[in-house]
């Protein structure tokens, strides 16, 4: 058998017992010294066996690896408190409308958020989630209600069904007469008091929203051009070959009452809006609806228009 000496490269076993050999061949490697420092003696030990013993000038001590400290980094306490501002940031966002930011005095009493959506063609149902900063904005039914309707999605009117807690408000509507959205309406449309400063996100998701037409069998045919919150490409399906949308996001502050074209003055033309839109012959947004509703009972009739008049005529002092 052939004898190895293997257990000496730790420098700690000096002697090794060999028995009945008859070749005996040393690993030298395994001394872990260098080649000419190794004396080594065979002792007799009169019983029939053999002792190998081996001395070494010096045996080199194993070096322990080195191990590296990395720098603690020194973190900044103050690094994600909120700066203090005595101005509201509002960051209007979504995954199919473009991010709005817009900034206010602490002084501003409400801020309306609008996702505006035009279309080519009406629409037949959707469903949408909008989450808010509630430590900073406040939802409020009574600011987002007119002539007894919902303002959120004036388009959809009572149709749309919407559910708020906490900071969530949670809407659909699904209408067989299909609705309009060819002069750019709101989609959604929400009216916050501010109760704080600081930075404030708005967020809607848009899940479905989808397009419809009437064909000649009076069956409504659909195509959900926003499916599970993804934009999707319906021009293979046969009559939306030219299907499409295009989307904005407003931010307002407070609303000034009676200008309802939003140009910064009362007039003639607020007056005409609100005649023409009591007799069905235009359409006004959430904001525009609060800006009409002088009187503030939640209607917007010719009251309001009379109001404005006499405002004009500086027949009263205020709206």
């Amino acid at each position: 058998a052939n004898w190895y000496m293997t257990d000496g490269w730790a420098g700690i076993v000096t002697e090794v017992t060999l028995y009945n050999t008859s070749e005996l061949g040393v690993n030298a490697d395994k001394l872990m010294v260098p080649a000419g420092e190794v004396t080594f003696t065979l002792v007799d030990n009169g019983d029939g066996t053999l002792t190998l013993s081996y001395e070494a000038e010096t045996l080199p001590t194993i070096p322990e690896p080195e191990t590296t400290v990395e720098p603690t980094e020194e973190t900044d306490p103050t690094e994600a408190t909120e700066p203090v501002t005595d101005k509201l940031i509002v960051n209007a966002k979504s995954n199919i409308f473009p991010s709005v930011t817009e900034t206010f005095d602490k002084d501003e009493e409400t801020v309306t958020v609008s996702y505006k959506l035009s279309s080519n063609m009406r629409a037949v149902n959707t469903q949408w989630v909008l989450t808010y900063d509630n430590t900073k904005l406040q939802y409020d039914s009574a600011d987002n209600m007119s002539n007894g309707e919902q303002t959120i999605c004036p388009s959809a009117g009572n149709d749309l069904i919407f559910n708020h807690e906490d900071n969530c408000i949670k809407g659909t509507f699904s209408k067989l007469n299909l609705i309009s959205f060819e002069e750019g309406a709101d989609l959604v449309s929400v009216t916050f008091k501010v109760i704080g400063t600081g930075v404030a996100d708005v967020y809607l998701d848009l899940e479905f929203f989808t397009l419809a037409y009437v064909d000649g069998d009076g069956i409504v045919q659909d195509a959900s051009i926003v499916d599970y919150g993804e934009m999707q490409d319906i021009s293979g399906i046969a009559g939306f070959e030219n299907a499409e949308i295009s989307t904005s996001t407003v931010i307002e502050g407070n609303i000034m009452m009676g200008d309802i074209n939003d140009d910064g003055m009362i007039s003639v033309i607020d007056v005409t809006m609100i005649l023409k839109y009591s007799v069905g012959t235009q359409s006004l947004t959430a904001s525009q609806m609060k800006a009409a509703d002088v009187d503030k009972d939640g209607i917007v009739n010719v009251k309001d228009a009379t109001m404005i008049q006499k405002y004009i005529a500086e027949m009263i002092d205020e709206l």
